[in-house]
């Protein structure tokens, strides 16, 4: 091979491949490769896809699209600069209540003396969700910070339409319904399933109604699948009819630790 080369080794079954020169590189799906000369990289698909290069005389890892899984009562398991892994609930260590994964990223290597270490930035996999939402996850303590945000639109014109549609929602497949119980009431907003919790909070939007005066939304939880949603005018009384305002937003912030 003509100098300044890369050479490169593909392997689907993470066992032997040749290197160039004559030099042999060994791969077990679970450890760096073996063998090889400075400048070689490897490509295993065994465990999905992870590219190796050699460099200074050590193998270090590229790129990966797999993931393994790391109960928290198994963190001596070997870790690799670059890999990311699930840390998933152990027999006898558990994961925060409603998540069932977090996808972190190793930072270093782990060794005989020092265990990797993990990137804070991880993604937590809330089952209410069904999918991985952006946290702060410190892999040795156990200790998470996962926030789920919402934002809807009311719209009322005081006659024939009320509606309630998400502006921002990650709560796959859960719709919503809005209703009134008589004057001098909030809204009612219930969910199909499930999304809030003690830990939520509302922030109100604001509009102006038809005299032009600002108005305001503040909200309050009713329970884990309802919100109650009242509109304030800009002299701290509850405005009727609401219809007045048309249309006003609110957000939700649900933190999971």
């Amino acid at each position: 091979m003509a100098a300044g080369k890369t050479r490169k080794k593909l392997n689907t079954k993470g066992s032997r491949s040749s290197g160039g020169g004559g030099s042999t590189i060994t791969y077990g799906p679970l450890n760096p490769p073996t063998g090889g000369s400075n400048g070689d990289y490897y490509i295993s698909s065994e465990l999905g896809i992870n590219i190796w290069l050699k460099d200074s005389g050590s193998w270090s890892l590229l790129f990966s699209l797999e993931t393994t899984n790391i109960d928290l009562d198994s963190l001596t398991t070997s870790v690799y600069q670059n890999q990311y892994y699930n840390i998933v609930s152990g027999p006898t260590t558990f994961l925060p209540g409603g998540v069932s994964a977090v996808r972190v990223q190793a930072l270093s290597n782990d060794t005989a003396d020092t265990p990797g270490v993990f990137d804070n930035n991880a993604e937590a996999f809330v089952t209410a969700v069904g999918q991985y939402v952006p946290c702060t996850y410190d892999v040795a303590n156990n200790t998470l910070v996962a926030i789920i945000e919402q934002e809807f639109l009311i719209i009322d014109d005081g006659a024939t339409t009320l509606f309630i549609t998400p502006i921002k929602d990650c709560f796959a497949g859960v719709t919503y319904s809005i209703g009134l119980t008589g004057s001098n009431t909030p809204y009612e907003v219930t969910a199909s399933s499930s999304c809030w919790t003690t830990n939520t909070i509302i922030i109100g939007g604001s509009a102006r109604n038809d005299t032009g005066d600002p108005t305001f939304a503040y909200g309050e939880i009713g329970g884990a699948n309802q919100l109650f949603i009242s509109i304030w005018n800009a002299s701290g009384l509850f405005d009727e009819p609401k219809g007045f305002c048309h249309g006003i937003t609110f957000k939700t912030i649900t933190l999971i630790t």
